[in-house]
């Protein structure tokens, strides 16, 4: 199936990784800059308030590290990023090859802010709402596999280019991972 998009305002994330928010009104200085040795603690997690650009509401934020990204498609603003390992979580990849969710399930699902390498950190969004107001790179249109319907939304691996991107619900190994108010154009 061909690969289409989904506008940042019409769908909103699940943030179902473990911990809880800490609530912040302003957000930590190179929030977008991802960094080899580690500012946070693994799986941190922020909350803001989004408002001014895009839907009003909060959105999580969570601190990872990439694992080992898609060799195809580096790690860049708006990439899906997932557990790539059961037993290190907090290590992510945007690898639709090599990743938890598709293989067990897993609801854990994050979206890189920038451009990042192995082995680096940096703070993705999780939940709530598109940041934004906060992020403007993060802003507009977010792959899809072209099934997306008005309700849950899980991840996939879409046809054209090796990336992951959003999808319908529907096999026991996916997870609902937000929710759409619109399907796919």
């Amino acid at each position: 199936m061909a690969d289409s998009t989904l506008d940042s305002e019409l769908f909103v994330l699940f943030d179902f990784w473990p911990g809880v928010a800490r609530h912040v009104t302003t957000l930590p200085a190179a929030f977008t800059t991802a960094v080899e040795t580690a500012v946070f603690g693994p799986g941190e997690k922020i909350c803001i308030r989004n408002s001014g650009t895009g839907i009003e509401g909060y959105s999580t934020f969570i601190y990872l590290q990439v694992g080992t990204q898609n060799s195809a498609n580096l790690i860049a603003a708006k990439d899906f990023c997932v557990p790539g390992s059961a037993t290190t979580p907090f290590v992510v990849t945007n690898n639709p090859d090599a990743n938890v969710i598709v293989k067990t399930g897993s609801p854990f699902v994050g979206v890189a802010l920038a451009a990042s390498t192995n082995a680096y950190w940096n703070w993705y969004w999780c939940g709530g709402v598109c940041p934004e107001a906060h992020v403007a790179d993060l802003g507009g249109n977010y792959i899809t596999d072209n099934s997306v319907a008005i309700g849950p939304m899980s991840i996939s691996d879409c046809g054209t280019g090796d990336f992951m991107g959003l999808s319908v619900t529907g096999a026991d190994t996916e997870a609902v991972i937000g929710m759409a108010y619109a399907a796919d154009p």
